[in-house]
């Protein structure tokens, strides 16, 4: 049987939908429908997406609750040390497919907690001729670490060094160091370093690979994007289902569990007159009357909030390029945060939004918020102009050109 003269693009990630699914469904989507592509998505568990293959069937999984509970495997084996049964399946698979493909350029997305071990896998990527190329999106910063997805919080550097010594957050397994892991994580990772470019998606984690163990490994930049526009109206009918006076100022954010401490100093100073939507902000219950928590909502629905509300608050603290801020933008509201992580290459500086800082000053922020609020010193049209960089597709467009750009 004659091979297909198309080239294979094969994502591996946590899942086929959500944030980073969508970003690589919707690169490789445009692949197809703008060249000589085909793809396959490779995830542990399948929400049921086309072209998609979930390689922990119900028989995997048995096998590795067994492995996991009478072996201690997890206990003792970090993220990327774990999975040697399921790692195997997803190296049948991509076999197969090479096969029915001469050449197939292997996607990494998001790949820890998803039982894969890096050794196996790896080792087979940079040794399938088959395979010309791979890429892996950071979407966090655990490709270069001992095991922890973020360290800034902690102002951590020891992930430069080799992560040695005692890890601050407890990344270490009985077995494992942080300083094995990723020492291991280095090898295995430049066992692919003739065929890997990592596409970090943000300038802020770009500059933290290069920095790291991983320096020397090509890379380039492929922000995210937002899958969500504003709507033309001001949705009054949610405010009064919300019980919000029409008097009264909207403040939002989406995730607020990634801002940790200061979402409890934050929700205790919220000035009169405010109500702070909380959307999908953890388990934890405010009792607060100036807040209104609700759970996870579709982002189809995301744009009815945005249209009521007066000014974005992000407080997250260990975010890549936070995909919230972009969602505000687009819908043309103002964003106050802090200056930490990607989130200055999403903000324009008095000019769709501003930043307090890194210090994570609650007080700063609520009076810039007030500001915001009440002087309204930004133009919707500059805020979405701003937001549309980030617009559906605009990552995959340019992973297309990437894709394009390489000599097969």
């Amino acid at each position: 049987m004659s091979k297909s003269n198309k080239t294979l693009l094969i994502g591996i990630n946590l899942g086929d939908a959500g944030s980073t699914g969508t970003i690589m469904r919707n690169s490789f989507e445009y692949a197809k429908e703008n060249g000589e592509y085909d793809y396959l998505i490779i995830v542990p568990k399948s929400e049921g997406k086309p072209n998609t293959f979930e390689y922990m069937g119900e028989g995997y999984t048995i096998l590795h609750k067994l492995d996991r509970h009478l072996f201690h495997r997890s206990l003792h084996n970090p993220d990327g040390f774990f999975g040697r049964r399921t790692t195997k399946r997803i190296i049948n698979k991509i076999k197969e497919k090479c096969c029915e493909y001469e050449n197939i350029i292997v996607h990494l997305h998001n790949i820890h907690m998803a039982n894969i071990d890096l050794r196996i896998l790896f080792k087979y990527l940079s040794k399938e001729h088959q395979i010309k190329k791979v890429f892996y999106t950071l979407h966090d910063l655990w490709s270069f670490t001992g095991g922890c997805y973020w360290f800034e919080r902690e102002k951590c550097e020891k992930w430069k060094t080799g992560c040695k010594g005692k890890c601050i957050k407890n990344c270490g397994k009985k077995c494992f160091s942080t300083a094995k892991n990723l020492k291991l994580k280095s090898k295995y990772t430049h066992l692919l370093k003739d065929k890997l470019t990592f596409c970090p998606v943000s300038k802020w984690c770009d500059n933290l690979l290069k920095q790291s163990v991983l320096g020397d490994i090509p890379s380039v930049v492929v922000e995210g994007e937002c899958n969500i526009k504003g709507i033309d109206y001001k949705d009054t009918a949610l405010k009064e289902t919300l019980g919000i006076k029409e008097s009264e100022k909207v403040l939002l954010t989406v995730d607020g569990w990634k801002g940790y401490e200061c979402l409890d100093e934050f929700v205790k100073n919220i000035p009169d007159g405010y109500k702070f939507i909380l959307i999908s902000g953890g388990n934890k219950k405010y009792q607060s009357e100036k807040v209104i928590q609700i759970g996870r909502v579709n982002n189809f629905l995301l744009p009815i909030f945005f249209s009521i509300t007066d000014c974005f608050v992000s407080l997250t603290q260990e975010d890549n390029l936070p995909l919230t801020i972009m969602e505000a933008q687009n819908c043309g509201v103002p964003v106050v945060g802090f200056g930490q992580n990607g989130t200055p290459e999403e903000i324009i500086e008095g000019v769709t939004g501003t930043m307090v800082g890194k210090d994570n000053n609650v007080m700063k922020l609520i009076e810039a918020i007030k500001f915001v609020v009440e002087k309204k010193p930004y133009k919707k049209e500059d805020i979405i102009k701003n937001g549309q960089k980030f617009a559906k597709m605009s990552s995959a467009k340019r992973m297309f050109k990437i894709y394009n750009g390489l000599n097969l």
